[in-house]
């Protein structure tokens, strides 16, 4: 499921977070790649992909975040997914786990 918050930061300083959050203050957290589209109006959207090695399922996880202010206020959507090897697809609370590094990370800067 998708989380989208609004934040009180520019696109940039927010990407440097979200990047610091899961790359730097995780033992296993990568970024796999990550794209930048600028708009002739000056708006900017950064699209970064995040992987981690769980221990507890034996499995990566990845973590696709959009970062945009396409709408006039700093816009951020995370969709988590991965962290199963069984059939039925269970994860035992991977995905929620990696998108609350995301939300922690930002919720000092949270807006309404």
């Amino acid at each position: 499921m998708a989380n989208a918050i609004n934040v009180s930061l520019n696109v940039n300083d927010t990407a440097n977070l979200v990047s610091g959050a899961v790359v730097h203050n995780s033992f296993s957290g990568t970024i796999a790649g990550s794209y930048q589209l600028d708009t002739p109006e000056g708006r900017r959207c950064v699209v970064m992909v995040f992987e981690k090695y769980y221990m507890r399922t034996s499995s990566y996880a990845s973590l696709s975040v959009t970062i945009d202010d396409f709408t006039g206020r700093t816009r951020v959507t995370s969709v988590a997914s991965g962290g199963s090897q069984s059939l039925i697809n269970f994860d035992w609370g991977v995905s929620q786990s990696f998108e609350r590094v995301v939300e922690s990370a930002l919720a000092p800067y949270r807006v309404y």
